[in-house]
């Protein structure tokens, strides 16, 4: 099972959206896992690779995903 641990940055509230809302530069956000969301389909909504994905929250393809948890989503690196 993989811990993802939420980054702390200003102004990012994830109220009750279960998409935060992007910083200023449109980078960089967050994700709150969903039941029966896959990393795949996370990747694909929003519109960065798998790998990139993978690589932004220290997970292997064999991460284990639990509703509540927070990804981190970069748009570019």
């Amino acid at each position: 099972v993989a811990a993802v641990t939420p980054s702390a940055q200003a102004g990012n509230s994830t109220a009750s959206s279960p998409v935060a809302a992007r910083t200023d530069n449109g980078k960089t956000g967050r994700h709150t896992v969903r039941a029966g969301e896959s990393l795949w389909a996370i990747a694909r909504r929003h519109g960065i690779p798998l790998a990139r994905l993978l690589s932004s929250n220290g997970l292997s393809n064999s991460a284990i995903l639990k509703p509540g948890m927070e990804l981190r989503i970069e748009s570019t690196q």
